[in-house]
């Protein structure tokens, strides 16, 4: 059998560790004939720092390593088994070799790398983008994701994330933020908790002013609310996003909103407007990234915020690893049926167990997840005789979610109020189907090939309706095995990292364009 071109996928930033163990490991197992190269694709990219050009090694397949192999069942192990080696590309898991075409622009790449570097110029001098985030986890993946790519970052954060980043981000690209007096006089002060965060963007902007403006370029990735004031600096560049806020219950459901959540409703449009007049945070942004779609575009239009300046993005990205196992196959799952989440009223479990009751009997429904209204929950349950069909099986550890969803025939997602989806863009990733309303984030996520959507009207409706999606995947396994298969391509064509994370940073660069075109202008340039 001759020797071919396989793609190995690997956790991102282990790929020349990971090259080493497999060289390592043919040796020791004589297999040098059947695997004779491994390459972990590069190429030499020229930046300018500081008015200086400096050479740097980039990866531009990250989380991937080449290997040229005659395929044998041996070989494919001694690949496998490599600790952070997450499988071999193919459908199905199965080693699909890469096309010729394909290859040859790889390896001409890598060679063009080495005989005439690359210029990349981001930033004009120095590339540096600091993300800003209080809650840290989507700055994390995003930062792994920068410097995975080779990218000059910096994070800001809270004092209180240091404990969780220590180990995943390099100290030198880390600024943390400490509680200033404000900060801490409302921490102590009843009803002011609120405000810390706008007194930690104060410092924020303080920091920023260390740096010299025309190197860099400030991201603020969250909170995503369009109300939240952040303070940029002027005379610095910035980008904002991605936002998702504006979002209420739906009408049927307004009963379910605590009263600061109606009257937040009544005052959000004129507030938005007010907050638009005096802080023009949106106007002078040089760009806004939009997750939320037309609701956070209507929101966004009351603070002033331009429409050429808005770039609709996704909200969050997807690690490699869950496009890296095989697809569910829901059609050979039992009509067991998943909730995850916290319980709380919003997030509608109580509409999915109503459901169930009025489902086959064969159907049975696991709640992963804690929370207020589990005793509630419970109770329901007892109440409409289900103990027998439902189970709570308490939070489930994200890295073991796509082994254990891979149990069930759909994901029921009944939330009510949800910004995005997350879960709905990870199931749609292992290929477990989705029943979510037609409401919120989801509405973005999937189309109705994608998704079993059910309408919000009203609960009676809304449970009505679920029931009926759950008898339709319940009594046609095919349907839930064509959406399954439509909502993985999806999935995979739009959801992974290194995508979501381009298209971020491509809103810096363009901020960065921008700006310099029209200093051009301003001095006839």
């Amino acid at each position: 059998m001759a020797k071919r071109w396989y793609s190995v996928s690997v956790l991102s930033n282990f790929e020349k560790k990971i090259a080493e163990q497999i060289r390592t490991a043919v040796v020791e197992q004589g297999l040098e004939d059947e695997i004779d190269e491994v390459l972990v694709p590069t190429e030499e990219v020229i930046e300018i720092r500081r008015g200086k050009k400096v050479s740097t090694e980039r990866r531009f397949m990250p989380g991937y390593v080449l290997v040229h192999m005659e395929m044998s069942d041996q070989g494919y192990h001694l690949i496998s088994s490599i600790n952070r080696v997450t499988g071999f590309l193919g459908p199905q898991g199965r080693p699909m070799p890469m096309r010729d075409a394909e290859v040859q622009g790889i390896l001409g790449r890598v060679e063009e790398g080495v005989e005439a570097p690359r210029t990349l110029i981001s930033f004009e001098v120095g590339e540096k983008v600091k993300v800003n985030d209080g809650e840290a986890m989507k700055a994390l993946q995003y930062m792994q994701q920068l410097l995975a790519d080779g990218r000059d970052a910096t994070l800001i954060t809270h004092e209180r994330c240091r404990d969780a980043l220590t180990e995943e981000l390099p100290a030198d690209r880390v600024i943390y933020v400490r509680d200033s007096a404000m900060m801490k006089a409302c921490w102590r002060t009843p009803g002011l908790a609120r405000f810390v965060n706008s007194f930690f963007h104060v410092e924020v902007a303080r920091i920023c002013r260390g740096f010299d403006p025309a190197q860099v370029v400030i991201h603020y990735l969250c909170p995503i609310s369009p109300v939240e004031q952040r303070f940029p600096p002027k005379g610095y560049r910035y980008v904002i996003g991605p936002l998702s806020g504006n979002i209420f219950y739906p009408q049927g459901f307004q009963h379910l909103a605590e009263k600061s959540l109606r009257l937040q409703q009544r005052v959000y449009r004129p507030l938005q407007k007010a907050l638009g007049l005096v802080s023009r945070q949106f106007a002078r942004a040089d760009r806004v990234l939009v997750s939320g779609y037309m609701r956070t575009r209507e929101a966004l239009g009351w603070a002033g915020c331009p429409e050429a300046r808005m770039r609709d993005v996704w909200d969050a990205g997807l690690s490699d690893d869950l496009f890296a196992r095989p697809r569910v196959c829901p059609a050979e799952n039992p009509a067991h049926f998943v909730w995850i989440g916290r319980m709380v009223p919003y997030k509608g479990a109580d509409l999915a167990i109503r459901a169930l009751s009025q489902a086959p009997k064969e159907a049975r429904l696991t709640l992963y997840g804690d929370g207020p209204q589990r005793a509630a929950l419970e109770a329901l349950v007892r109440d409409l005789g289900l103990s027998e069909r439902v189970t709570f099986a308490g939070w489930l550890a994200h890295e073991d979610l796509s082994q254990e969803l891979g149990q069930y025939r759909a994901l029921l997602f009944p939330s009510l109020k949800e910004a995005n989806g997350i879960i709905v863009q990870e199931c749609m990733a292992i290929g477990l189907p989705v029943v979510p309303l037609r409401w919120g984030g989801p509405l973005g996520l999937a189309t109705d090939d994608e998704a079993l959507f059910v309408e919000a009207h009203d609960p009676a409706q809304v449970v009505r309706d679920l029931a009926a999606a759950i008898v339709e995947l319940t009594q046609q396994p095919e349907r839930a095995e064509a959406l399954s298969k439509a909502a993985r391509i999806k999935a995979e064509a739009a959801f992974p990292w290194a995508q979501v994370a381009q298209s971020w940073y491509a809103a810096a660069l363009s901020a960065h364009d921008a700006h310099d075109q029209g200093a051009k202008r301003g001095t006839g340039g």
